[in-house]
């Protein structure tokens, strides 16, 4: 099988990243709340955005902006944000 060089840029953080160690994050609905829409990250934001501590409320200054001119821990951040949304509405049976 012929190795993929393509080289995707992380979308939270925007370092350069080899397709082959990059990983598909859904964003902005996780995949267990039915999202689809699928952006590549590097597996360092990919793993931070489950660690993420939600004290970093000051991030939601960035609400409003586009998501491109976001830095990388306000993407991060908002991922985890939306997810965790999602799951509360999950557990109080709320759908949408």
């Amino acid at each position: 099988m012929p190795r993929d060089d393509t080289i995707e840029h992380c979308w939270y953080c925007d370092r350069p990243v080899a397709r082959a160690e990059a990983e598909k994050d859904h964003f902005p609905i996780p995949a267990r709340h039915g999202g689809d829409a699928v952006v590549w990250a590097c597996k360092g934001c990919h793993s931070l955005k489950d660690r993420l501590g939600l004290q970093r409320i000051e991030m939601l200054e960035y609400i409003g902006s586009e998501w491109h001119d976001w830095p990388p821990s306000a993407r991060i951040f908002m991922a985890r944000i939306f997810a965790l949304l999602l799951d509360v509405r999950k557990l109080e049976g709320v759908e949408g």
